[in-house]
């Protein structure tokens, strides 16, 4: 059974949670989570260092399923030599891994919303983009390579792979 500490702290996430959810990052106020929990802001204090801590340890899961995203592509790439990129078992296990990942992203999508919506005024407010940038070099390698190959003819430029990116990432 968790301590009443352990269970002061899930109701301190819960409504800060919903706080940031409701108002942002910046409008969000340490005073209206501590009486949305019915505890003092010392109490929050206590279990969070700030209000970025608190922020922090609400989308901490978005950027563990980020990790895993970037692990899973790492390894995607590893298992198939660039000749065999487009065969049938590396596309599959490409959809097999976008799977594994949306499917996490969806059990913590509370987590993605924060940080990609709520998270304007926090240390994080940049992290869209730093997420589209990533994607936008993985796609300019993946689009340089096919050249390479012979596979493509056509290399998109910046703009139109930063615009993929981002829908990617947005949709």
């Amino acid at each position: 059974m968790p301590s009443s500490a352990e269970l002061t702290r899930e109701r301190i996430l819960a409504c800060a949670a919903r706080e940031f959810l409701d108002k942002g990052f910046t409008k969000a106020n340490l005073r209206d989570i501590a009486r949305n929990t019915e505890v003092t802001t010392g109490a929050i204090y206590r279990h969070f260092q700030s209000k970025e801590g608190l922020f922090q340890q609400l989308i901490q899961p978005a950027f563990d399923v980020i990790a895993t995203a970037r692990t899973v592509a790492a390894e995607a790439d590893e298992a198939y030599p660039a000749t065999d990129m487009l065969s049938a078992a590396a596309i599959q296990r490409s959809l097999d891994g976008v799977m594994q990942v949306l499917g996490a992203m969806h059990e913590q999508a509370v987590a993605f919303k924060l940080l990609l919506c709520c998270a304007d005024g926090s240390p994080y407010e940049d992290t869209m983009e730093h997420i589209v940038d990533s994607y936008t070099d993985s796609y300019e390698a993946y689009a340089d390579h096919l050249i390479e190959l012979g596979i493509a003819t056509y290399r998109p430029g910046r703009m139109e792979l930063h615009m993929l990116a981002r829908a990617f990432i947005e949709s």
